[in-house]
């Protein structure tokens, strides 16, 4: 086995450990203790200042404190409470989905956020832009437009209609999985599930600078990316059951990565659905040039309450330079892997399904690997944990026994290795509380949650953070116990958290969101409540051919003309006298919506009728029904005062005019006048063409109430006087008041018998 010779490089000196040992009084008792961050006490919450101001106080005082605490230790806490007081100073919204991945660059001057994207052929219309986004120091974020493809076209749906084609992009992006930049920072490589692998190339004036270098071509769609921290070799696993699922590929100046390496499954061609679920190049300079990878079924296979079901998978070692593979372990599902940064006894950590004879409630167990002295690996202990799927697996770089792993059922396990001999279960069980979505009822969390999706230690030994789907970014120490692992609530959010990462100080946290929020965290920055935007340089739209509009031909060839019709609409386009008609009125997609909505109407009556018979079953049965207890069509509700933050997806949805701000006062009463009187110069309704001579107004053009003869209106005495009928009306709340009259002359005329009858002279 002298292909994984030099794994193993031992520690000379203790002091580290002995340091961290000194302050680790971990009781061995308390071992199978869970703790919940959601209920603090009053001295969790005050905590943080109660400290400092401790601190202060022995200071100005001299005092050593009642626990004869070291200047050591002091200046721990208050690096502890330094690096725990972040804030968001600036946010980027409007994303294309789930903020699910982002990554900073080794200088920290760049960082990358990639986003989830609705592709399918019934979510079609939602799909959005800004599915990669790159940031920099001085608070610009640019959109990358590069991970799309053609749009294609649906036969079937809301998507298949002719509007639908003509108003949406002709690109239909993708949805970007990884991100990671090159060990000197001067590249952003990106893979996405349109199979492309792409790289930029970054300048050190800002990310209006940046070029796409070249895009490599998979043949399928790709899930993982890393890139060694040593040599800058690009590692991707794309979702293939070939020869061909893990590629190693070196990165060229101005142009697409060159392929080095490919290597599949040992089961490659067997047909097996076997996928690459784990990738990661080693962390410390003697373990850099190993590629550790795992191997996965399918997802559905794996969510399975029958323990007795074999989920297959694998986990070897690649060497980078030669290509050679290492098999080793059990063919079981691997969730994660991780390196151990340290030089120490244990070089690798994976996390697989369980198998054996585990322990009572465990399901899923964490193998810890090291290289033996004739050079073959060993597994060194297994850990065991209660979870069913893990999203991460992390080794603390500070002291080699820590190992945490996040979970799908929002909980954070930790371990110590120098206790496994007396039991192999986690520790530590930190727990964050429910999600902010609304789950579905009838399967369990682990199956439909997302969890923890942040996991990382902090600047010191003592602080681990995690995010959770509670939206809460929470800081443990883990070398307290479990009653008081929780030390603070670091930041929360309105929605889901998706990803994480410290750049290399751990000054500076980016959180990413389920709403499509992209979150800059600063150090000493807690106390900011207004954050601001970055600045968001947008990517240059499609190039669309002019086409000539259709209704043009249509008008040249007299098959539609114009006719006026009246005030309004003043005119309205109609069949002319060429007009041709189509053969089919109906295209097939508009003729199965038509019948989709009548299928929906039956439904919805059938509906109706059994809700009145239920209804009347609970009248008459009231006492034997008893209500249903599922939490089903459950909102999340929010803290007292506060609302549900707007994620912006309506904008794609909700046409412009519904979305305008609704007309008030003058405004609302001009809205539709569009004309100019003739007599008063004021905004009028248009006139009719028939007539000619201009439009006017009601107050110029007022009919007399009785004669219908024109009026004169006076507003300033609010009255209306016709000069032939002599009457003068003034304007009331109810209607016009006859205020003044003037008796007409009675005129003599013959009726059809001969007898003379008085008539008032109204000159009609």
């Amino acid at each position: 086995m002298g292909a994984i010779q030099g794994l193993r490089r031992r520690a000379f000196a203790g002091a580290v450990k002995q340091k961290l040992r000194a302050s680790n009084n971990i009781d061995s008792d308390l071992n199978t203790k869970t703790y919940s961050g959601e209920e603090p006490d009053d001295a969790g919450r005050l905590g943080h200042a109660s400290s400092l101001l401790a601190l202060q106080r022995r200071r100005e005082l001299g005092e050593p404190g009642r626990s004869a605490r070291t200047s050591a230790h002091t200046e721990l806490e208050i690096q502890n409470m330094s690096y725990t007081a972040l804030g968001t100073t600036r946010y980027l919204e409007d994303a294309s989905g789930d903020v699910a991945t982002v990554a900073w660059s080794p200088d920290d001057s760049y960082f990358a956020g990639g986003a989830v994207v609705l592709s399918d052929a019934n979510s079609m219309q939602y799909n959005r832009s800004k599915n990669l986004l790159l940031g920099d120091s001085k608070g610009h974020v640019r959109e990358l437009a590069d991970h799309y493809i053609e749009r294609p076209v649906v036969h079937t749906g809301v998507n298949a209609l002719h509007s639908m084609r003509e108003t949406q992009d002709p690109r239909l992006f993708t949805t970007v999985q990884m991100v990671d930049f090159s060990p000197d920072s001067q590249r952003l490589h990106a893979v996405s599930i349109d199979g492309k692998l792409s790289s930029y190339k970054l300048d050190m004036e800002g990310v209006r600078k940046v070029q796409l270098e070249g895009i490599y071509e998979h043949d399928n769609q790709v899930d993982l990316l890393t890139v060694n921290r040593q040599t800058g070799l690009i590692a991707t696993g794309n979702r293939s059951s070939g020869g061909k699922s893990i590629r190693i590929l070196q990165s060229r100046a101005g142009q697409a990565p060159v392929l080095i390496h490919c290597m599949g499954s040992k089961n490659a061609g067997s047909g097996k659905p076997i996928y690459p679920s784990a990738l990661k190049w080693g962390v410390a300079p003697h373990q850099s040039k190993y590629l550790l990878a795992g191997f996965a079924q399918e997802k559905q296979l794996l969510y399975s309450d029958d323990d007795t079901i074999d989920i297959e998978g694998e986990t070897c070692l690649i060497d980078g330079e030669t290509g050679q593979r290492v098999e080793f372990g059990y063919p079981r599902n691997v969730f994660d892997v991780a390196w151990n940064p340290q030089l120490g006894l244990t070089a690798f950590a994976v996390a697989c399904v369980g198998y054996g004879k585990l322990n009572y409630g465990m399901k899923t167990v964490i193998r810890v690997f090291g290289e033996k002295q004739d050079g073959h690996l060993r597994c060194h202990v297994e850990l065991e944990c209660p979870a069913r799927d893990i999203n991460d697996v992390v080794y603390s770089p500070y002291d080699e026994n820590l190992i945490a792993a996040g979970s799908t059922d929002g909980k954070v396990y930790v371990w110590d290795i120098r206790f496994t001999k007396q039991r192999q279960d986690p520790h530590l069980r930190l727990t964050h509380g429910s999600c902010l979505s609304v789950l579905p009822h009838d399967r369990n969390r682990w199956e439909t949650d997302t969890g923890i999706r942040f996991l990382s230690w902090g600047a010191t030994h003592n602080r681990i953070f995690s995010g959770s789907s509670d939206g809460v970014v929470k800081t443990w120490d883990p070398y307290l116990s479990p009653e008081t692992s929780a030390v603070t609530d670091v930041a929360k959010f309105n929605s889901a958290i998706m990803s994480g990462a410290f750049n290399s100080d751990h000054t500076s946290l980016l959180i990413g969101e389920d709403s499509g929020r992209l979150n800059l965290l600063e150090v000493g920055h807690d106390d900011t409540l207004d954050p601001s935007p970055f600045h968001l340089i947008s990517a240059p739209g499609p190039a669309r051919p002019h086409l000539e509009p259709p209704h043009k031909k249509l008008l040249d060839t007299r098959q539609i003309v114009f006719e006026f019709a009246g005030a309004l609409p003043i005119r309205q386009a109609v069949q002319g006298p060429r007009y041709v008609p189509n053969k089919t009125l109906l295209t097939p997609a508009e003729a199965e919506l038509h019948r989709q909505a009548h299928k929906f109407q039956r439904d919805l009556f059938h509906q109706r009728n059994r809700w009145k018979k239920l209804k009347r079953t609970m009248v008459e049965n009231g006492g034997k029904v008893k209500p249903c207890k599922l939490d089903c069509a459950h909102l999340p509700r929010m803290a007292e005062g506060e609302e549900v933050e707007d994620s912006g997806r309506s904008r794609g949805r909700i046409p412009d005019v519904l979305r305008g701000k609704p007309l008030e006062g003058r405004e609302a009463l001009l809205q539709g006048l569009n004309a100019v009187c003739r007599g008063c110069g004021a905004r009028c309704l248009p006139g009719d063409s028939q007539e000619g001579g201009g439009a006017w107004c009601e107050r110029c053009r007022f009919g007399c109430l009785r004669c219908g003869t024109e009026a004169e209106v006076d507003l300033e005495m609010r009255t209306v006087w016709c000069d032939k009928c002599k009457i003068r009306w003034e304007m009331g709340v109810l209607g016009y008041d006859v205020v003044e009259s003037f008796q007409l002359p009675l005129q003599e005329t013959e009726s059809e018998d001969g007898d003379s009858v008085d008539q008032l002279d109204t000159g009609l």
